[in-house]
């Protein structure tokens, strides 16, 4: 009975701990939610509306930039969690060089970078999960994408053309990748292999291509596209699963190939 009654008031404490708990994080929530309005964070504008906070102007001349990751707006302290696409923001922007984005980030709206010339690196944090499409796209001097995995979200999503018409020469995927488009990375001309981290059940890499894991069969998604093979046999196996399928824009904007050998196995196209 006495173990019973010390078992009863545990777990009295435990789920009163759990509930006020909860009640902090949405009282969190809700203050987040209730900020709106502009301010000013250096060479950055800030906005906070229904919920959200992003850079919406930058002001700034350029070169190497660390994007803000928190500020003070209406008294509360909010973090910055994306980037509008827009000319008053980066879009375009022919002299910034290399961007650091903090931690905390978990959007890169799609055009949010488009058409910047100068960028040669950007540092993309581990709570981003989505690189939305067109995001980089026409950054024809990018050499240096880097996911960082210190801090990680649960997965990560790279929409189409996101990294189009780009200079990259080699791209290292993190393990939580969860969704990749054929043309992310199309207009690469130098970019003949794309890896992904080990220990991905999503995705693997073979030959410098992409493929996604689904059961015990694997479809490739992503051919690299500085590859100059003018044949390709598409594997049987990648990571002990089937090839079974070809993706969606898999072999698009592949001008070198003229010959692709599929196997038996490979039923959907």
């Amino acid at each position: 009975k006495i173990c019973r009654a010390a078992l009863a008031g545990l777990l009295s404490v435990t789920l009163l701990c759990a509930a006020e708990a909860a009640e902090s994080h949405a009282s969190e929530l809700s203050d987040t939610a209730a900020v709106s309005g502009s301010v000013t964070a250096g060479d950055f504008e800030v906005t906070a509306k229904s919920g959200t906070v992003r850079i919406t102007g930058y002001t700034g001349d350029g070169g190497k930039i660390t994007l803000p990751q928190s500020v003070e707006i209406q008294g509360e302290t909010v973090t910055v969690t994306g980037i509008q696409a827009s000319r008053d923001v980066f879009q375009e922007n022919k002299k910034i060089t290399k961007v650091t984005i903090p931690d905390g980030y978990t959007t890169i709206d799609g055009d949010s970078f488009k058409g910047c010339t100068s960028l040669t690196e950007i540092n993309i944090p581990g709570s981003v999960t989505s690189v939305s499409y067109n995001a980089f796209e026409g950054c024809t001097s990018l050499s240096s994408v880097r996911f960082d995995t210190t801090t990680t979200a649960d997965k990560l999503s790279i929409g189409m053309n996101a990294f189009k018409n780009c200079a990259l020469t080699s791209v290292a995927l993190p393990e939580r990748l969860s969704d990749v488009h054929g043309t992310s990375f199309v207009g690469n001309a130098a970019l003949s292999t794309l890896e992904v981290e080990s220990g991905s059940s999503a995705f693997a890499s073979e030959g410098g291509n992409i493929y996604q894991l689904s059961g015990d069969s694997a479809s490739l998604v992503v051919y690299a596209p500085g590859k100059r093979d003018v044949e390709f046999s598409v594997p049987e196996t990648v990571a002990g699963k089937q090839v079974t399928g070809i993706g969606l824009s898999a072999f698009r904007y592949h001008p070198y190939l003229e010959k692709i050998t599929l196997p038996a196995c490979v039923t959907d196209v």
